[in-house]
């Protein structure tokens, strides 16, 4: 069963470099602190950087890999030239760009365990940037960085933690 998360800059919002690395850091920390449900999927040097990260659930606990991926370099010379590609192309739909846009990247979690600390891990990147992205799922919750919200036509519900959408909804990591 296909359950997914969409997370994008709002509109008008541009992630600094500062605020991709800081996200980063947040991510692996995260990560370290719950390795035995999750794992950096690519270890190689552009998917697992101070700009890149990736992960994943361990064998049938898995799904599709998250990953916060951009354009930002070590050497910010080297962003330059991409920059002038990157509003040509449609290639870096999900990849925050030189520029800090990421125009649409969505991770299908199917419920399995790591789902949670994707939505975590979407949280903390919610802190960081002052709730610099739409991050929302199939079943409506909209995921802010002190609180979630459900939107059902005009009837709105705000909850403080994972842990209550996950036992009203009895997804796989909530027991």
């Amino acid at each position: 069963m296909g359950y997914g998360i969409l997370y994008k800059t709002k509109e008008g919002r541009f992630l600094t470099r500062e605020e991709v690395g800081a996200c980063v850091e947040a991510i692996r920390e995260i990560i370290t602190k719950n390795k035995e449900i999750v794992k950096v999927d690519f270890k190689d040097k552009e998917s697992n950087n101070k700009y890149n990260i990736n992960f994943n659930g361990y064998g049938k606990e898995a799904h599709e890999t998250f990953a916060l991926y951009s354009k930002y370099k070590e050497n910010p010379a080297e962003e330059i030239i991409e920059a002038l590609d990157d509003e040509k192309s449609e290639d870096y739909n999900d990849v925050i760009t030189a520029r800090g846009v990421l125009k649409r990247a969505k991770t299908a979690t199917s419920r399995c365990p790591y789902d949670k600390i994707v939505k975590q891990a979407l949280m903390k990147c919610q802190e960081i940037t002052n709730n610099g992205f739409d991050v929302f799922c199939d079943d409506d919750y909209h995921y802010y960085k002190d609180k979630i919200v459900k939107k059902i036509d005009k009837e709105t519900t705000t909850y403080k933690t994972l842990e209550q959408t996950g036992k009203i909804n009895k997804y796989g990591w909530s027991k």
